[in-house]
């Protein structure tokens, strides 16, 4: 990870534990930068963040990577926003997605997001959800040029849902698999028809080492209340989640 800008969002309702994980591996490079917001709905509410603030100092320390700190007051997400608007990563705990309406508002088109989990874990499976548009392609190239090199070789599972309104082409599903194994020698593909059940789902790993890569609008919207994709948002997996352009 190189020439990158990164944002941290830390919140009362987070324990900084994945973050502090995440940074250890896989934030290092040259001219990386750190701006890391402390997100507080009282002030003085800083002082519990205090041991976290002091790990994540020591981390960047560590690394030689300039880190920032800001303090949040009183529901100011707006301006974490603003501040994601021009940064190229912007990293969260899952706790706090519900907080910052990632999906729904601006992080999510504005900023490539991760959400990791408390108890985030090295990546060794990667899933990546495609619908058949350009935007869900375009996704899965920011996320690899984000993190060009995961160390392990990890698995690629391409997950390609048909809708019968936009599927890609043969050449085009061709073209995106010769695109994966670029960076892993390890990629499966399963293609599933709409309605999505549980059913076709499962050939489908996740885990604690799982990382899904995709739309979080397009899955919010279609299957954010479906019991067959309630696993890609439970505790266990990472979520990226890539910035989106009209």
């Amino acid at each position: 990870m190189t020439d990158k800008k990164i944002l941290l969002a830390l919140s009362s309702k987070s324990t900084g534990r994945g973050i502090i994980r995440f940074m250890n591996g896989f934030v290092a490079g040259d001219n990386v930068r750190i701006r890391l917001c402390i997100l507080d709905d009282e002030p003085g509410e800083e002082m519990a963040h205090e041991e976290i603030l002091d790990d994540i100092s020591s981390i960047c320390f560590s690394k030689s990577i300039p880190l920032r700190i800001d303090h949040l007051v009183n529901g100011s997400q707006d301006r974490l926003f603003s501040m994601a608007a021009f940064s190229d990563l912007l990293v969260v705990e899952k706790a706090v997605l519900q907080l910052l309406a990632i999906g729904f508002d601006f992080p999510a088109n504005s900023c490539a997001s991760i959400a990791v989990p408390e108890e985030f874990n090295s990546i060794s499976n990667i899933l990546l959800i495609t619908d058949g548009s350009r935007q869900s392609i375009q996704g899965v190239k920011q996320f690899f040029q984000i993190f060009p090199k995961l160390t392990g070789n990890p698995d690629v599972n391409w997950l390609s849902i048909e809708s019968g309104e936009k599927n890609l082409s043969s050449e085009e599903e061709r073209l995106l698999l010769d695109y994966l194994q670029q960076y892993s020698e390890n990629v499966g593909v399963l293609k599933v028809e709409e309605p999505i059940t549980g059913k076709l789902l499962k050939p489908i790993r996740y885990d604690d080492h799982t990382i899904v890569v995709s739309n979080i609008n397009y899955l919010l919207s279609k299957y954010g209340e479906d019991a067959a994709f309630k696993p890609f948002f439970d505790n266990q997996s990472t979520l990226f989640f890539p910035a989106m352009t009209a």
